[in-house]
């Protein structure tokens, strides 16, 4: 799990410092990068049409260092999926889906050649599903790029081994977003590094006690 986060714990209501984030995020050489389907379409301000080449998969070289991403989305609700498929640094999108899924967002999935993983009856069973991307296509290192519901849920399921937390200066109050959502279960870490960065950042590792 990699966050920026507040001093009071908020994912919003200040600046994110992309250069720090994501250079600390590469580090952890991730195979696929997980997003639910919030964290998305709150992040996607604008749309662009898409182009005939958004409806076929990219060619993979086995060389190629850029990892997946792959969308958390039970109830269809993403439709901008062609944005990060263009980007260079990402391989290519896959979606995990469940049983409950419109059937036209699967129809919307397959004319586009986007991969996708059915897990679950109502929801995602997220469990089921880092089991099978770990069969299918070999990940074994995901970097979790979420939001509340989802950060508290990987917890939850004992489905996360390290926390990294980029520390802003700041406190922003009680209206912005926790970085976690009620959780049913107490979680101890332990410290595994911390470095000061540019701007006043502090960057914490810490290792779920399982």
């Amino acid at each position: 799990m990699h966050n920026q986060i507040s001093i009071d714990g908020k994912l919003d209501g200040f600046e994110v410092d992309m250069g720090s984030y994501y250079g600390v995020a590469a580090g952890f050489r991730p195979d696929a990068t997980l997003v639910g389907s919030g964290t998305v379409l709150k992040a996607v301000a604008e749309i662009p049409p898409e182009e005939p080449s958004d409806f076929r998969k990219p060619e993979i070289s086995p060389d190629d260092p850029n990892g997946y991403v792959v969308f958390v989305d039970s109830r269809g609700l993403i439709r901008c999926h062609h944005i990060f498929r263009r980007f260079e640094m990402i391989k290519d999108v896959i979606v995990l889906v469940s049983s409950s899924t419109p059937r036209e967002y699967i129809r919307y999935l397959d004319d586009r050649e986007y991969d996708h993983i059915e897990a679950g009856e109502d929801k995602v069973d997220l469990e089921k599903a880092m089991g099978l991307l770990n069969e299918r296509y070999g990940f074994e290192t995901i970097r979790n790029d979420a939001g509340a519901i989802l950060n508290s849920v990987m917890l939850e399921k004992g489905l996360i081994d390290e926390i990294s937390l980029l520390l802003s200066p700041e406190l922003v109050g009680k209206e912005h977003t926790s970085m976690f959502g009620p959780l049913s279960c107490r979680v101890k870490l332990r410290l595994k590094s911390s470095e000061i960065l540019e701007m006043g950042l502090i960057h914490l590792l810490y290792e779920v006690v399982k």
